[in-house]
């Protein structure tokens, strides 16, 4: 057992930003995030998953360890205890 940091960055209205979350074996990526979310940010985990395909929606981003796992599958996608993952929306613009 161990326990992963997630960070979000550009969340408006988030009063918390960085977060540890328990994990009990190597669970996936979605399995993680999922668990977080539904504990601590429903609104945000809505956004951050394609409910149709299951992959990272189109305008997020996720780094785990500092690799952006936005074109890996997010349900094979492993994540151990001391993993670091950031979860940020993609904001275009100028």
């Amino acid at each position: 057992m161990g326990s992963v940091s997630i960070m979000l960055t550009s969340f408006p209205g988030m009063e918390e930003s960085v977060f540890s979350h328990d994990i009990a074996c190597d669970p996936s990526l979605f399995e993680v995030v999922s668990a977080w979310g539904a504990l601590n940010s429903p609104d945000v985990l809505e956004r951050v998953f394609d409910t149709e395909t299951g992959g990272v929606a189109g305008n997020m981003l996720i780094i785990k360890n500092g690799r952006s796992v936005k074109s890996d599958d997010p349900k094979v996608t492993m994540v151990s205890p001391g993993d670091a993952i950031t979860i940020s929306p993609i904001i275009l613009g100028g």
